[in-house]
């Protein structure tokens, strides 16, 4: 099992490659970095600066969300967009703003790092299709086969990548991974309780646990004034900084309670991707637009930690 569990991890962490040789020569800026506690999109943040380091990645400015300094782009030749999900319309003001964020910097090469993809309103994909045609060098990386299918309406210059939290592993040594055979396994129930949850009828009768159950009150305090001082122009660098501790303590926190169950319950992206790069046994249930599934069948269709909770239904 460990070898089965190393080599999947192994080949996702590689991909990321592919990043890097079209970065190459060049300075760039990495842009929307999330100023928020959500867990997976910190994350996501931490995986990418560990790809960056692996392969030498010349970043000379990073920005965090909505407090960036364009004279510094200006500077460089190619902008990172922050992956994640929330590309689309389940989150449209963000998206929008992004968007008329970039629209100045068009003659740039513009990267999205790997995105899922989720549009309700067929009439907001045709103006980010709009959007998408006045970049001049985009590259639009995507993190399952249906994104992949809507980001072919937004540009050709589309490709598949797996989350950059793979560019974490390792977090553990392949001797620590859990006995899936065992009968007795503390559960965590992870549960999302934000726009993206769905009712279900998981067989978990013991208390669920979010990202925000992370936060104390002194963490809530910080972030807000973490987003009060980013608005700052003569301070924006020490913000990010003062930030970046924060994330670094996030997640590891998180990834230290994670470590304390045997078998995790989960309807987020990456409360599976953390309990799977801990060697954890996983059952996936699904957000309210199929992310979890459509990661899932891209990328783990067949692991042996990993079952879909309508499959463990059945084999009980």
């Amino acid at each position: 099992m460990s070898v089965c569990w190393e080599k999947n991890l192994n080949k996702l962490k590689k991909q990321h490659g592919k990043i890097a040789e079209i970065l190459a020569g060049a300075s760039v800026s990495y842009i929307d970095i999330p100023s928020h506690y959500n867990t997976g999109d910190l994350f996501i943040y931490l995986g990418t600066e560990c790809f960056f380091s692996k392969y030498n990645v010349d970043v000379r400015y990073r920005a965090i969300q909505s407090s960036v300094n364009k004279s510094s782009i200006a500077k460089n030749d190619v902008i990172i967009v922050h992956g994640g999900g929330n590309f689309g319309d389940l989150y449209l003001k963000h998206h929008r703003m992004r968007e008329a964020f970039l629209l100045e910097f068009s003659h740039k090469k513009i990267i999205f790092m790997p995105q899922s993809i989720h549009f309700n309103d067929e009439a907001n994909i045709e103006e980010t299709r709009v959007f998408f045609s006045k970049l001049k060098d985009v590259m639009l990386y995507v993190r399952d086969d249906e994104s992949y299918k809507i980001g072919k309406k937004l540009t050709d210059n589309v490709e598949l990548l797996p989350d950059m939290a793979h560019s974490l592993h390792p977090l553990i040594e392949t001797c620590e991974i859990v006995n899936i055979q065992s009968e007795k396994k503390k559960v965590l129930n992870l549960k999302r309780v934000d726009c993206e949850s769905v009712e279900d009828n998981r067989n978990v009768a013991k208390r669920s646990f979010d990202w925000e159950d992370l936060c104390s009150s002194s963490d809530i305090i910080f972030n807000r004034l973490i987003q009060e001082s980013k608005r700052l122009p003569f301070i924006r660098e020490q913000v990010l900084r003062l930030w970046t501790r924060q994330i670094n303590y996030n997640v590891t926190s998180a990834i230290n309670y994670v470590s304390n169950f045997d078998l995790v319950y989960t309807d987020r992206l990456h409360g599976f991707l953390i309990a799977y790069l801990l060697g954890k046994e996983v059952v996936l249930l699904d957000n309210c637009y199929g992310k979890i599934s459509r990661y899932h069948s891209r990328w783990f269709s067949a692991c042996e930690l990993i079952t879909t909770y309508d499959e463990k239904i059945i084999h009980e």
